[in-house]
C-alpha cells in the first residue's frame, strides 16, 4: 500500500508551531471540559445538603462568603460559568489556529498541483476539460485538511 499521507507531511513540517498550538488547545479544551461537572457535583453533593466540602476544595471556604451556604452556592455558580467560557474560548481559538494553519497548508498544496498541471503537456489538456482540472485541483486540495 502507498504511503500517500507521507507525502502530505511535506506541507505539516512547516506548520509545526501551529498544529502544536491545535493539539495543545485541544487537549487544554478536553481538560476544561471535563471541569465542567465538578463545580455542579460539589453543589449537589455538599453545599445544598450542608456536608462539609472535601478537603481537596476546602480551600474555597477562606473567599469572602466562603462559609457561608449562600456563599457557596455563588462561588460555585460562578465558577461553573467561569468553567464554561473557558472552554468556549479555548474552542473558538483552537478554530482560529486550525483554520488558519490548515488553510496556508491547502494553498501550498493547490500551488504545487497547479504547478504539476502547467507542466504538463498540451496534448493532456487538449483532451481534458479546463474546469474539470481546476475543480479538482481546487477540491482535492481539502485532503490535507
Amino acid at each position: 500500500m502507498r504511503r500517500w499521507w507521507l507525502r502530505l507531511l511535506r506541507y505539516a513540517v512547516p506548520r509545526w508551531r501551529g498544529l502544536s498550538a491545535v493539539t495543545v488547545l485541544m487537549i487544554a479544551g478536553v481538560a476544561f471540559d471535563a471541569l465542567k461537572p465538578w463545580p455542579l457535583k460539589l453543589i449537589v453533593d455538599h453545599v445544598l445538603p450542608g456536608k462539609p466540602l472535601p478537603s481537596a476544595v476546602s480551600w474555597i471556604e477562606t473567599f469572602p462568603g466562603g462559609r457561608t451556604p449562600a456563599g457557596l452556592l455563588i462561588w460555585f455558580s460562578s465558577a461553573t460559568g467561569l468553567v464554561f467560557l473557558a472552554h468556549r474560548v479555548l474552542q473558538i481559538l483552537q478554530g482560529y489556529v486550525q483554520v488558519g494553519t490548515v488553510t496556508r497548508m491547502e494553498y501550498e498544496l493547490g500551488a504545487d498541483l497547479f504547478h504539476h498541471m502547467q507542466r504538463l503537456s498540451l496534448r493532456y489538456h487538449a483532451e481534458r476539460e479546463a474546469g474539470d482540472l481546476v475543480r479538482r485541483i481546487m477540491t482535492n486540495c481539502s485532503c490535507v485538511r
